[in-house]
């Protein structure tokens, strides 16, 4: 083979990966959009959401409703345990004060608690959210990348501005 055909299948490569990027079926290693894309045992995990659970955790501040917390500590609401080894087991955590500290598409509410948006139309919501018929803000439900709001991805059936992430099972 010679240079100029080497460079050719080089500048074709370039060009069809490109190609393939901007129509959305080329991902970043360690990228997904669904477990397929993921190497046995990992998961696909959307952008910004927990991998899961492995070890379970019982709470520090048992409650059973926020009274008892906010006697505690002014601030404290009473919450399922994440991970918990009792998925029915509440206990005292810290409530939201700010909006930023709620995940997009959602607010912090007058409970401490984060709420989704109100909305009346679709453009009340952040990208990738539609209004639901509750009239809030809700993630957009999708069967591949063209469902989603400009350059979004399709991760595990909801749009997200970006791809997911393959994450091994957690210890």
């Amino acid at each position: 083979m010679n240079s100029t055909t080497t460079r050719w299948g080089i500048a074709l490569a370039a060009v069809a990966a490109a190609a393939l990027a901007s129509a959305g079926c080329r991902l970043a290693p360690g990228d997904c959009r669904d477990e397929r894309d993921c190497a046995s045992p990992e998961s696909c995990v959307p952008p910004f959401s927990p991998a899961g659970c492995g070890a379970c955790f019982t709470a520090m501040l048992p409650c059973s409703d926020d009274a008892e917390c906010d006697a505690v500590a002014a601030g404290l609401i009473c919450e399922p345990v994440f991970c918990a080894c009792d998925a029915a087991e509440l206990g005292c955590t810290p409530g939201c004060t700010r909006d930023d500290q709620c995940i997009e598409g959602s607010r912090c509410g007058a409970s401490g608690r984060c709420e989704a948006l109100p909305c009346t139309a679709a453009a009340d919501c952040p990208a990738q959210f539609d209004c639901s018929a509750a009239g809030s803000c809700a993630r957009r439900a999708c069967s591949g990348d063209s469902g989603c709001a400009g350059a979004g991805y399709c991760v595990g059936g909801l749009c997200y501005d970006g791809p997911g992430t393959c994450e091994g099972p957690v210890p």
